[in-house]
């Protein structure tokens, strides 16, 4: 919660949690539709984690392996502060955001991910892109990652991912969803929907 803000009362805050909410669940919809890039020139296997509300991305990595990163608010994803004003704060304006980063070693191997990650996940998606997007991406994401690291790092068991601040707040108009959403763009994907909760569709490429 941001400084020089009072926080909702309980019953008006409530209600207007309650009436976000809803509007949340009206906005999103069906599931996003993730279409993958057509014929990647160097393709390499990336796998989006759907963990029942939010999501991660796992990337290729060379010499480390595979890499999972994850975006959320700071008090209630990085720290597990999951109660009512965490929660509220979260949805009703922009706060601290977190990145969260653990290497997993091996490959994308979908199996091998879903033991190594060591958090509940409801599904994970392969989807084929280019290897020099993977690239670019994985610079943007380390350099994040370092940047944040000179202030903090905060381990969290919960979730197992290192998380620091990222520079973008959380907000319900960017959370984790709509965050890997963009990630996927970045790589040459297509999604199509508002993600504002974890829910996924994976098309075939050229859709």
């Amino acid at each position: 919660m941001g400084e020089g803000r009072r926080p909702p009362g309980r019953i008006g805050g409530a209600r207007r949690l309650t009436g976000i909410a809803w509007v949340t669940l009206g906005l999103a919809g069906c599931a996003v539709q993730v279409t993958p890039p057509e014929s990647p020139l160097r393709p390499v296997t990336v796998l989006l984690l759907d963990h029942g509300r939010h999501a991660s991305l796992v990337l290729p990595h060379g010499k480390l392996g595979a890499i999972r990163y994850s975006y959320g608010d700071w008090r209630y994803y990085a720290l597990n502060r999951t109660g009512f004003r965490s929660g509220a704060a979260a949805l009703l304006w922009p706060t601290q955001a977190a990145l969260g980063r653990r290497v997993l070693g091996g490959d994308t191997a979908v199996e091998d991910i879903r033991r190594t990650v060591r958090v509940p996940t409801d599904s994970i998606y392969p989807i084929p892109v280019d290897a020099g997007l993977v690239s670019e991406l994985l610079m943007e994401l380390e350099t994040l990652f370092g940047s944040g690291a000179m202030d903090v790092v905060h381990e969290s068991a919960a979730f197992n991912l290192a998380f620091v601040p990222h520079p973008q707040s959380y907000s319900l108009f960017r959370n984790s969803n709509q965050m890997v959403a963009r990630w996927l763009r970045v790589l040459g994907a297509t999604t199509r929907g508002w993600p504002m909760i974890s829910s996924w569709h994976l098309e075939a490429a050229g859709r």
